[in-house]
């Protein structure tokens, strides 16, 4: 199940955030729940520059008891997009 924030709040803002939830389920090793978030900003040279966050919520083949309810793994990324010619 995906939820995304939507359409910027005004004409003038270049900002998109999306957020996505979800299971990974690993062969052998258990479900973990999985949330990643995205924010993407619109550069005035029509690139984007983003930045995604991905959150793992519980350890492969353990219970959510074990995590506690809090975030186990967390991993950022830098994307930057730009429009394909070819």
């Amino acid at each position: 199940m995906a939820r995304t924030g939507g359409k910027p709040k005004s004409a003038a803002s270049s900002t998109f955030l999306c957020s996505e939830y979800g299971k990974l389920e690993v062969q052998g090793r258990g479900e973990s729940l999985v949330e990643v978030i995205t924010r993407y900003d619109l550069q005035e040279d029509g690139s984007v520059q983003g930045r995604k966050r991905v959150a793992v919520f519980k350890p492969p083949g353990g219970t959510l008891a074990q995590a506690k309810g809090g975030e186990v793994a967390a991993f950022d990324y830098d994307l930057s997009l730009t429009v394909s010619t070819q």
